[in-house]
């Protein structure tokens, strides 16, 4: 009876890990209903509202890695509803040298955290406030901190503390966060900029790094090493924040350099990332240090939301490595989403926050189009309006025919056979043709999803199954093709019209609407179609069209 149980329990096992492993993604619909949830949780942990800034005991770094989890959802989804609180505490914290050098910032990390918020708001078009721009700011950091390389120790390498009063543990202490903030800095000027300093201080820090045994050959990454012992010996206490930075910053040198060997590195870290810090049975991040015995510090419990970040950040700029992503980050997502997104702290919004935007990129949604914000709504509404336009010209012209088809008939017989009485079958035909239309009008209607025939809740459906990323993107499948038909359709019909009204005996006003009613649809679904073919960012025109759907 025990066999028995135990078998049973093991097959319960293998089966509920299969479907962990097996897992449909979330749609991008459910993702953006959660990280919309989260974001505002996210937002409503500040004490002061139009401040972006973290209350103790959370630290003033965390702040502003919470301030680059909120670009990063601004950046997937196009929602800008908490941009002027990010320019403005942005500009809170750069003080008069623009380099984020305020009182809090004792570790070299602390001020990187800062610029990387800064170089996210550059990278993301953040509209510039003030006389200094985000790129400035992130470029003023990055040359502050070359000039603290330290060659005197271990022959390289980045102290963790600004200062030896700032703590001599630290100050003797070249950590993988340290480096790897500033080698990820490096790499996406040298990216942005196509600058070929920042490139080689990329390469440098990384050549380190490696060197001296804080990223082994299996790309496992360590959290330290002691200088005063020549950086002999490392502290192998590994956190899913150092596999991160080092993982992104090694994607962008990819993107960047086209070099193949970054791109081995990049897999070579999402591999470490997934062994290390995914719990197997749930999917779930997992931060395997202090997470099962409930002892993560402050610090501790934000490092699975930046991995999750720049897990999402290297699968939109790397598409080669976006299946890789996906098998982490699914999993993740669908973790978040069944453990709740509501009445959560500010780390639990925070690392949720993260997955979710990841969930985005690595499914192709973001870039400048988004899916909620200006241009996304934009594309949304001309689409809609284009599709409400059609929809209600063969409606109309249809419900002529099946009320009065008499009068239809009339409109294509000459003047000689007014007088006649129509035929059974003429009848038949016009009532045909009306019904034909109504109908058309009506499928046009629910294939676009139009009209919101579910809640807004549930516009975009969470959990109705898949059979790829393309089906899950979104309720608008046939945007483009929908539009090239009825545009063809409306040509047709307009030439039509415009055959009668060229006959003296067919011009009437009937035939005027005609004309010109299908000349001003085929215009407005040709401009249709060049809009959604102008996306930009991370999706095709079609794709943001399916998205926002």
């Amino acid at each position: 009876m025990r066999l028995s149980s135990f078998i049973v329990a093991t097959l319960a096992t293998a089966i509920s890990n299969i479907q962990v492993a097996h897992a449909a993604p979330p749609s991008v619909g459910s993702l953006i209903t959660s990280a919309s949830s989260l974001a505002a949780s996210l937002k409503s942990s500040y004490p002061n509202p139009s401040i972006a800034l973290l209350p103790r005991p959370y630290w003033w770094w965390q702040s502003g890695s919470f301030i680059d989890a909120l670009l990063t959802y601004g950046g997937a989804t196009g929602d800008r509803q908490y941009e002027a609180l990010l320019q403005n505490t942005i500009l809170s914290q750069k003080t008069g040298t623009n380099d984020f050098m305020t009182p809090d910032a004792t570790g070299n990390d602390d001020q990187a955290w800062w610029a990387l918020a800064a170089m996210t708001a550059a990278e993301n078009g953040v509209p510039q406030v003030g006389d200094v721009s985000w790129l400035d700011m992130a470029r003023n950091v990055f040359n502050v901190q070359k000039s603290r390389w330290d060659s005197s120790l271990c022959g390289g390498g980045m102290r963790w503390k600004v200062l030896e009063g700032n703590g001599r543990d630290g100050w003797y202490y070249k950590n993988s966060i340290t480096n790897g903030l500033f080698f990820q800095l490096a790499a996406r000027l040298a990216k942005f900029t196509r600058d070929a300093d920042a490139q080689a201080w990329a390469e440098k820090t990384y050549d380190w790094a490696a060197g001296v045994g804080l990223i082994d050959g299996n790309f496992n990454v360590y959290d330290g090493t002691d200088a005063l012992r020549g950086c002999a010996i490392s502290d192998h206490t590994q956190w899913s924040y150092n596999v991160g930075v080092f993982l992104h910053g090694a994607a962008v040198m990819a993107a960047h350099t086209r070099d193949p060997k970054w791109t081995d590195r990049t897999r070579g870290f999402i591999g470490s990332a997934k062994r290390t810090f995914v719990q197997q049975d749930t999917g779930a991040l997992f931060e395997q240090r202090c997470q099962a015995a409930g002892t993560c510090n402050t610090d501790q419990v934000s490092f699975r939301g930046t991995l999750a970040r720049w897990l999402g950040a290297s699968a939109m700029l790397l598409p080669e490595v976006r299946a890789d992503v996906a098998g982490i980050i699914d999993g993740a997502a669908v973790a978040v989403q069944r453990g709740g997104t509501t009445g959560l702290g500010p780390m639990e919004s925070f690392t949720g926050l993260e997955v979710m935007s990841a969930g985005l990129r690595t499914q192709g949604v973001g870039g400048l189009e988004g899916v909620i914000g200006m241009a996304g709504n934009v594309r949304r509404s001309v689409f809609h309006a284009y599709i409400y336009g059609t929809a209600f010209w063969y409606g109309l012209r249809g419900l002529c025919r099946i009320y009065d088809p008499i009068t239809v008939i009339g409109w294509f017989r000459p003047p000689s056979q007014l007088n006649l009485t129509p035929t059974d079958l003429e009848l038949y035909t016009v009532r045909t043709d009306g019904w034909c239309l109504v109908t058309l009008s009506l499928i046009l209607l629910a294939l676009t999803n139009a009209v919101p025939f579910a809640s807004p809740s549930s516009a975009f459906p969470s959990t109705a199954p898949s059979t790829s990323r393309a089906a899950a993107a979104g309720s608008v499948p046939y945007a483009k093709a929908v539009i090239a038909a009825t545009v063809l359709h409306h040509v047709a019909t307009g030439m039509g019209a415009y055959q009668h009204y060229r006959l003296e005996t067919h011009r009437n006003a009937s035939m005027v609407i005609g004309v010109w009613g299908n000349v001003w649809l085929t215009v407005a679904g040709m401009g249709t179609l060049v809009l959604l073919g102008r996306g930009k960012g991370g999706g095709s025109g079609e794709e943001v069209a399916k998205k926002v759907g």
